[in-house]
């Protein structure tokens, strides 16, 4: 099975998606599309070394204008009319968790009211700031009725010898990299702003079915399993539960314990 985002919508279907996976005798990839873009390869490296030292912030966003695609061509409301957008965190909230390789353990949510009468439940944006079993902080932002055009995708990483970042603006195709000049020297980085990269929603997608059929073929681990499906789903749900409480924080269960 390789699942869409995100894996469920409620802590009880995120009990039942371990549960079923764990007694089937077949296979489960969570299909996080964003966790294999390209500029996450040397991240990910530079993160294993020790290239920015202990992590301790990061960032996600996903805004997103998809109004046009709350109604169908019948005007019937689609699943993006009343979906909270904090819940379709993973594409921000994805990556950052498996480069840090951390969990989310508690979180506080909050919502912007919109007057939009075309989104329902009245949320332009919503924010979860989250705090990890390792203890960093991660701040993520989603929103699917927004006035902001071209859409963002972006991600920020700091530790406490170095950070990056990707751009901003679709095109321009260079991270940015802030590193100790003694760790830069020591790990062999160089410079890592001059890496170019091509990496695209559909090169994403490409790498991901790749890496999918390839563990089928094999038999071996899927990159993303079950256990990370609940991992990066979970923490948008109870960001919303936390937002509709004013910001009152709330434990993420760990239920792949």
């Amino acid at each position: 099975v390789l699942s869409e985002v995100p894996a469920a919508a409620n802590l009880e279907e995120c009990r039942r998606l371990l549960k079923a996976a764990k007694a089937s005798k077949g296979d489960y990839m969570f299909g996080e599309n964003y966790v294999f873009r390209a500029e996450f390869d040397i991240w990910k490296r530079l993160i294993d070394a020790g290239g920015i030292g202990r992590v301790v912030y990061a960032e996600g966003e996903y805004v997103h204008d998809v109004r046009s695609l709350f109604f169908n061509a019948d005007g019937k409301p689609t699943w993006r009319y009343r979906f909270p957008p904090i819940r379709y965190c993973t594409h921000s909230l994805g990556p950052l968790l498996y480069l840090m390789k951390d969990r989310c353990a508690v979180v506080s949510g909050m919502e912007i009211i919109s007057e939009d009468p075309a989104a329902e439940n009245g949320v332009h944006i919503e924010v979860g700031i989250f705090r990890t079993d390792k203890g960093a902080v991660i701040k993520i932002l989603c929103g699917f009725a927004v006035h902001r055009e071209p859409s963002v995708v972006y991600y920020s990483i700091y530790g406490d010898r170095g950070c990056m970042e990707t751009p901003r603006e679709k095109g321009s195709g260079k991270c940015i990299y802030h590193l100790d000049k003694k760790t830069a020297e020591r790990e062999g980085w160089g410079d890592p702003a001059s890496e170019q990269f091509s990496a695209s929603h559909a090169d994403a997608d490409k790498r991901m079915l790749e890496l999918f059929v390839e563990a089928t073929k094999s038999g071996s681990k899927m990159p993303l399993t079950v256990e990370d499906a609940v991992n990066y789903t979970l923490p948008g749900i109870c960001a919303q539960q936390s937002a509709l409480n004013g910001g009152a924080p709330v434990e993420v269960p760990d239920l792949a314990v």
